[in-house]
């Protein structure tokens, strides 16, 4: 894949049916880049409190959103909330193959969600 290296600005749209799942992401990030921070490991302070910073600032765009959803933010950043949903979402495909056969419906209702993630993926390495 790509290495993203634009901090500019790029507007995303977020599904209605995708963006309590895109907020559960971007938060999980912010938790990760807290937890980072906490452990005292100053290699590059400044860079990784503005880091936490531009985590934060698409956590505060999602906070009251509803239905489709645009948010700006640098490539970089909507890459690695599109990969923590992609993580995510493979959890739940574990889960979903983890019982009966019968539940093959939410089996491809992950798959649909992984494809849509894995676009937006390389959608994101373009613009970049």
């Amino acid at each position: 894949m790509a290495t993203i290296t634009s901090k500019t600005p790029v507007p995303f749209q977020v599904p209605a049916r995708y963006l309590a799942d895109f907020r559960r992401a971007a938060l999980a990030l912010v938790q990760r880049d807290s937890d980072f921070l906490g452990k005292g490991l100053d290699i590059d302070l400044p860079g990784d409190i503005r880091q936490v910073g531009h985590s934060f600032a698409l956590v505060v765009q999602l906070a009251d959103a509803e239905g489709d959803t645009t948010v700006t933010a640098a490539p970089e950043e909507l890459s690695a909330v599109v990969a923590e949903l992609g993580r995510l979402w493979t959890a739940e495909l574990a889960d979903a193959w983890g019982y009966e056969p019968d539940d093959a419906e939410h089996v491809l209702a992950a798959l649909e969600r992984l494809r849509w993630c894995a676009e937006q993926a390389l959608a994101i390495a373009v613009q970049a």
